[in-house]
């Protein structure tokens, strides 16, 4: 299949009357092609609700500690059937967002079972959940699928790493051992932190302060991040919304993330707020994050990886726009807006979602209307 368009925008620069060759029969035409798509850092697909947000919050632990929640999601969460139809539905949203990379949390089995499953997916980097509470599976056997895991997955399309919830929620032996199996095995290493509290130092004496680096997840408070070889995913709807601020330094960001992909909006909609925030003066620099960002830091492969837009590259770069192609490893993913296969449209996507968000919290109430503390995810 021939692609044609008038300007094809890749990490050196933008380049004019292009055309590509991927997998497929015909020809097609768009205005601006981008290599490669949206890379979302950081996604939880099975977040459901967040709780009531009367006010901000100080910090994550106050937020855990104290919201309400309309979902019983440690129920949730064991509901691998269910689980499974929110990791789909946020694959699909992805593509039709015009993402070819996601970084999955949240439940391995579920997640897994998606992305066998699945007509047609983004590039997936698999990072099952280091944490320290009932109604997760414990964190060794955690680490040993994922080393397993690891092992299996090496042609590019999926690969695996360890993500570990936070320094409030995992054990410090198992954010140590957690960080020392990554750096062995050659896999991400992930986690939240500074999310409302200056965390690095702490996170360093417990790994060592010439760790070889770590992506760090929301870093909001004002650390030297970059000086220390953390990678900061900028999650900055989720930021706004909790906290009422978010990381300033655009110099400290490396990629951006949707962190709730089925609640927050789509990468689309990271960009363009980034963008608000930020600047315009930034547009390009965040452009680049929010596409080459997330492949960088997980070391993704984005060759084969394209999404064409109807527009000029100058709103491109502004962000908040929906493709009209999206190519995964030189695979056709979305054609005319539409899932390869299963002729899902967005609009039909977002009425999956809403049905699958009803569904949950009809299926598994939080008994109190709350949850107690540490069933975020």
């Amino acid at each position: 299949m021939i692609i044609e368009a008038d300007y094809l925008i890749e990490k050196d620069g933008i380049r004019e009357n292009v055309s590509i060759k991927v997998k497929g029969k015909g020809s097609s035409y768009v205005k601006t092609i981008v290599a490669p798509g949206y890379a979302d850092a950081h996604a939880h697909p099975h977040v459901v609700d967040i709780g009531e947000n009367r006010r901000k919050w100080r910090n994550s632990w106050e937020w855990l500690r104290e919201r309400n929640l309309r979902v019983d999601e440690r129920a949730l969460r064991q509901d691998i059937d269910l689980c499974t139809k929110l990791t789909l539905a946020t694959l699909y949203k992805s593509l039709l967002e015009g993402t070819t990379l996601v970084a999955l949390v949240g439940n391995i089995y579920a997640n897994l079972k998606g992305i066998k499953i699945s007509v047609t997916r983004p590039r997936i980097v698999l990072t099952p959940t280091i944490l320290n509470r009932d109604g997760w599976i414990d964190p060794i056997t955690t680490i040993e699928m994922a080393t397993t895991l690891a092992d299996k997955y090496s042609d590019g399309d999926v690969k695996v790493g360890l993500f570990v919830h936070s320094l409030y929620f995992t054990l410090p032996e198992f954010i140590k051992s957690s960080y020392w199996i990554a750096c062995e095995n050659h896999i991400p290493f992930a986690m939240h932190l500074s999310e409302g509290r200056r965390e690095l130092s702490e996170f360093e004496k417990i790994v060592g302060e010439n760790h070889n680096g770590v992506i760090g997840v929301h870093c909001i408070e004002d650390e030297e991040y970059s000086a220390n070889n953390v990678k900061v995913v900028h999650c900055p709807y989720s930021n706004l919304l909790l906290y009422g601020r978010t990381l300033n330094k655009i110099d400290e960001i490396a990629a951006l993330g949707t962190d709730w992909p089925l609640l927050n909006g789509g990468m689309p909609e990271q960009h363009s707020l980034a963008v608000r925030i930020h600047g315009s003066s930034f547009r390009e620099a965040i452009f680049y994050k929010a596409h080459f960002g997330g492949y960088e830091i997980y070391n993704m492969s984005l060759s084969g990886d394209y999404v064409g837009f109807d527009y000029e590259p100058e709103r491109v770069f502004e962000g908040g726009v929906l493709p009209r192609i999206v190519i995964v490893n030189n695979k056709v993913s979305v054609y005319e807006k539409s899932i390869i296969n299963l002729e899902y449209n967005y609009n039909d996507i977002l009425k999956l979602t809403k049905s699958l968000i009803k569904e949950c919290l009809e299926k598994y109430p939080a008994r109190n209307h709350t949850n107690g503390e540490g069933n975020r995810y």
